[in-house]
Protein backbone atom coordinates (compact mmCIF):
# COMPACT_ATOMS: atom_id res chain seq x y z
CA UNK A 1 0.00 0.00 0.00
CA UNK A 2 1.32 3.38 -0.62
CA UNK A 3 2.57 4.84 2.44
CA UNK A 4 3.56 8.25 3.69
CA UNK A 5 7.03 8.49 5.64
CA UNK A 6 8.27 12.18 7.43
CA UNK A 7 10.14 13.20 10.38
CA UNK A 8 7.52 14.51 12.83
CA UNK A 9 10.26 15.86 15.35
CA UNK A 10 13.70 15.29 14.95
CA UNK A 11 15.32 11.80 15.45
CA UNK A 12 11.75 10.65 15.71
CA UNK A 13 10.23 9.23 12.21
CA UNK A 14 6.11 8.17 11.38
CA UNK A 15 5.31 5.79 8.71
CA UNK A 16 1.36 6.03 7.98
CA UNK A 17 -0.74 4.56 5.03
CA UNK A 18 -1.87 7.99 2.41
CA UNK A 19 -4.99 6.78 3.40
CA UNK A 20 -4.32 7.67 7.28
CA UNK A 21 -2.68 11.11 6.51
CA UNK A 22 -5.48 12.23 3.69
CA UNK A 23 -7.94 12.72 6.92
CA UNK A 24 -5.58 15.62 7.47
CA UNK A 25 -3.79 16.54 4.25
CA UNK A 26 -5.61 17.31 1.28
CA UNK A 27 -3.45 14.82 -1.27
CA UNK A 28 -4.80 15.73 -4.89
CA UNK A 29 -2.89 16.19 -8.10
CA UNK A 30 0.02 18.69 -7.50
CA UNK A 31 1.12 16.02 -4.72
CA UNK A 32 0.41 13.39 -5.15
CA UNK A 33 1.54 10.48 -7.80
CA UNK A 34 -1.30 8.22 -8.64
CA UNK A 35 1.08 5.45 -10.25
CA UNK A 36 4.03 5.03 -7.63
CA UNK A 37 1.31 6.71 -4.46
CA UNK A 38 4.21 8.71 -3.70
CA UNK A 39 3.36 12.28 -1.79
CA UNK A 40 5.82 14.96 -2.86
CA UNK A 41 4.95 17.40 -0.01
CA UNK A 42 5.37 17.06 4.40
CA UNK A 43 2.83 16.55 7.09
CA UNK A 44 5.08 18.93 9.06
CA UNK A 45 7.35 21.32 8.06
CA UNK A 46 7.86 24.65 5.84
CA UNK A 47 4.80 25.85 5.16
CA UNK A 48 5.34 25.58 1.14
CA UNK A 49 6.57 21.98 1.48
CA UNK A 50 3.51 21.15 3.99
CA UNK A 51 0.30 19.18 2.50
CA UNK A 52 -2.26 21.67 3.14
CA UNK A 53 -5.21 20.64 4.96
CA UNK A 54 -8.18 18.79 4.35
CA UNK A 55 -10.69 21.04 5.03
CA UNK A 56 -13.98 18.64 4.88
CA UNK A 57 -12.10 16.31 7.19
CA UNK A 58 -10.20 17.30 9.32
CA UNK A 59 -13.20 18.79 12.07
CA UNK A 60 -13.84 14.86 12.21
CA UNK A 61 -10.19 14.15 12.99
CA UNK A 62 -9.96 16.59 15.50
CA UNK A 63 -12.65 15.34 17.35
CA UNK A 64 -11.90 11.98 17.28
CA UNK A 65 -8.59 13.06 18.38
CA UNK A 66 -9.98 14.64 21.95
CA UNK A 67 -12.72 12.27 22.00
CA UNK A 68 -11.59 8.54 22.27
CA UNK A 69 -14.62 7.02 23.52
CA UNK A 70 -16.72 8.96 20.91
CA UNK A 71 -14.55 7.43 18.50
CA UNK A 72 -14.55 3.86 19.53
CA UNK A 73 -18.31 3.80 19.57
CA UNK A 74 -18.49 5.48 16.09
CA UNK A 75 -16.03 2.74 15.30
CA UNK A 76 -18.03 -0.27 16.38
CA UNK A 77 -21.49 0.89 14.98
CA UNK A 78 -19.90 1.74 11.65
CA UNK A 79 -17.89 -1.73 11.51
CA UNK A 80 -21.43 -3.40 12.92
CA UNK A 81 -22.80 -2.12 9.91
CA UNK A 82 -20.41 -3.34 7.27
CA UNK A 83 -20.00 -6.90 8.68
CA UNK A 84 -23.67 -7.33 8.91
CA UNK A 85 -24.88 -6.05 5.64
CA UNK A 86 -26.67 -7.77 3.30
CA UNK A 87 -27.46 -10.16 6.51
CA UNK A 88 -30.31 -10.78 8.54
CA UNK A 89 -29.73 -10.43 12.42
CA UNK A 90 -31.34 -13.09 14.66
CA UNK A 91 -31.22 -11.01 17.48
CA UNK A 92 -28.58 -13.00 19.44
CA UNK A 93 -26.47 -11.42 21.45
CA UNK A 94 -24.01 -13.34 22.96
CA UNK A 95 -21.50 -15.80 21.90
CA UNK A 96 -20.91 -16.69 18.00
CA UNK A 97 -24.57 -15.17 16.16
CA UNK A 98 -25.29 -16.63 13.09
CA UNK A 99 -26.26 -14.22 9.85
CA UNK A 100 -28.55 -14.81 7.34
CA UNK A 101 -28.05 -13.88 4.21
CA UNK A 102 -30.78 -11.96 2.68
CA UNK A 103 -30.21 -12.68 -0.69
CA UNK A 104 -30.31 -16.53 0.16
CA UNK A 105 -33.03 -19.31 1.26
CA UNK A 106 -30.94 -21.91 1.98
CA UNK A 107 -27.28 -20.40 4.59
Amino acid sequence: YPFFCGAVVPAQTILQLNVDIALVRFLGEDNFNSRTGRVDCTFVGSRSARCPHNRRAIGFAAEYKHDNRKWLRDFRDVMTTMITNGYEEDGCTAGVCRLRSIDSEDV
